[in-house]
């Protein structure tokens, strides 16, 4: 899905906690704004087979 600030992901919440994101097999695709502000992010594992990326995806992802 793409995400935005009207239709944030349900995780948004808990944005500043998220430290890392693990992208299992079989996804396809990550969508725009998905983690937009995850401030403590700092480490993504993407799996095979995500072949698209969406705009603004990591945004403000300042521990990337």
């Amino acid at each position: 899905y793409d995400y935005s600030y009207w239709y944030p992901p349900y995780w948004r919440g808990n944005a500043s906690q998220i430290k890392v994101v693990e992208i299992k097999e079989g996804v396809t695709s990550i969508g725009e704004d998905a983690f937009y502000g995850c401030t403590k992010l700092t480490n993504v594992v993407i799996g095979i087979g995500v072949t698209s990326i969406g705009y603004s995806t990591f945004h403000s992802c300042s521990g990337l």
